[in-house]
């Protein structure tokens, strides 16, 4: 159930980030991941005041794992896309295989040595 609200969200931070590089600069789009890790702190905080789990800083730790490196790899590869492409379909394909990659890197590192399953 979470995954289907992760994944969409994980996917639209691609959009927006490009959106932030390009009307405000590497100050904005830093800034914008910035507050989505933010926003991801607290919402796994909610989530875990919700379900009343045994640990909240675990829910944080491995929420913070899976969705951390999307975002900052998204954000990373558009920083270093930024200096050879200014085109709006390379920064947008840069996001989204940034975003991916990351989501793929997350989930292994939650999954194979966090040992969540």
């Amino acid at each position: 159930m979470i995954t289907l609200f992760v994944l969409p969200l994980i996917l639209a931070f691609a959009p927006g980030a490009v959106w932030a590089l390009r009307a405000g600069g590497l100050r904005r789009l830093w800034l914008l991941c910035s507050l989505a890790l933010l926003a991801g702190l607290l919402a796994a905080l909610v989530l875990s005041m919700v379900y009343s789990v045994p640990s909240t800083w675990r829910v944080v730790y491995y929420s913070l794992t899976l969705v951390g490196p999307s975002l900052l790899l998204a954000t990373g590869s558009l920083t270093v896309a930024n200096t050879f492409a200014r085109t709006l379909p390379v920064q947008l394909i840069t996001a989204f295989a940034g975003s991916l990659i990351g989501l793929s890197v997350g989930f292994a590192v939650v999954v194979s040595l966090l040992g969540v399953w």
